[in-house]
C-alpha cells in the first residue's frame, strides 16, 4: 500500500478531521489488513469515473477538473475509513479545502452543505460493517438502500454541473445509481479480500438474504430508464450495467 505521509491539518468551512471525529469515525489505530486497491496510484487508474461523464454532459473543463477532485477526495475519503491511515484523511482535508477556493462563494457554500449530507454516509458503513462482523441479518430494504448511499457523493456533481447549466429533476439520482452499479461490480472482485478486512461489501449482506444481487442489478437498470437523465448519463448506466452483469455471471 502506498501510504501517505502524515501532513498539517488544513483548515476550512467543513474540516473533513472534524467531521470525521464528531461522527466518532476517527480509528485508534490502522487496522491490521487493509484491502489492495485504496492506494492514490490505484485510485487515480481506476476509480475515477465521474469526470468524463460530466465531460459528455458539457460541463466545462473547470468544471470537469473540480469533479475529478472531488471524486478523487471522496475515494481517498474511503481509503481511510477502510485503513485508519490518518495521512487518507489529512490528504483528503487538504484536497477538499484547496477544491473549495476554487469556487465563487456561492457555489462553494452549496457545496459545503451537499458535503455535509454526503459525509454521513461514513457514518452508516462503520455500522453496516460492524453488523456484518456480528453475523446480523440484513432486511432487503437495508441491502439496496446502503448501495446506493455509496454514491452520497452525486449531490455535490449534481450542484457543480448546476454551475454550467446543466441539470434535470433525475440528475442525482442518475449519479448515484450507475455509483451502485459501478460498486456491484467492484464488490464482485473484492469479496474474497473484503471478508478478511472491513467487510462493508454489499454480497457480504445478501449472505442471509434470499434476495437476488442479480435482480438488484437489473431494477436499479430499470429505475434509471425511468429518471429524467441526459442520455449521456443513461449510456454510462447503461455501460455500467453491461459490466457488472458480465462480473456477476
Amino acid at each position: 500500500m502506498t501510504s501517505i505521509p502524515e501532513k498539517r491539518s488544513y483548515s476550512s468551512p467543513l474540516s473533513l478531521f472534524e467531521v470525521f471525529k464528531s461522527l466518532g469515525l476517527i480509528l485508534a489505530k490502522p487496522v491490521d489488513r487493509v484491502p489492495r486497491d485504496i492506494d492514490i496510484d490505484t485510485i487515480l487508474a481506476l476509480k475515477l469515473t465521474n469526470p468524463q461523464i460530466a465531460k459528455s454532459l458539457g460541463a466545462s473543463d473547470v468544471t470537469v477538473e473540480i469533479v475529478r477532485a472531488v471524486e478523487l477526495t471522496a475515494n481517498i475519503l474511503d481509503s481511510y475509513s477502510e485503513s485508519g491511515d490518518v495521512g487518507y484523511l489529512q490528504e483528503a482535508d487538504r484536497m477538499y479545502t484547496e477544491t473549495l477556493l476554487k469556487l465563487s462563494s456561492s457555489v462553494r457554500k452549496e457545496v459545503i452543505l451537499r458535503s455535509a449530507a454526503a459525509l454521513t454516509y461514513f457514518h452508516h458503513e462503520a455500522a453496516v460493517a460492524l453488523r456484518i462482523k456480528r453475523g446480523e441479518q440484513f432486511l432487503q430494504e437495508e441491502v439496496v438502500e446502503y448501495l446506493l448511499r455509496r454514491g452520497s457523493d452525486s449531490l455535490i456533481y449534481e450542484g457543480l454541473l448546476k454551475r454550467d447549466g446543466i441539470w434535470s429533476p433525475g440528475l442525482a439520482a442518475g449519479f448515484r445509481v450507475r455509483q451502485a452499479l459501478w460498486d456491484l461490480e467492484d464488490d464482485v472482485r473484492d469479496l474474497e479480500e473484503d471478508k478478511r478486512t472491513i467487510g462493508a461489501n454489499v454480497l457480504l449482506l445478501f449472505t442471509n438474504s434470499t434476495y437476488d444481487i442479480g435482480n438488484l442489478a437489473s431494477s436499479l437498470l430499470n429505475q434509471a430508464r425511468q429518471l429524467e437523465i441526459p442520455n449521456p448519463l443513461l449510456e454510462a448506466i447503461e455501460d455500467q450495467y453491461e459490466l457488472t452483469s458480465s462480473a456477476l455471471a
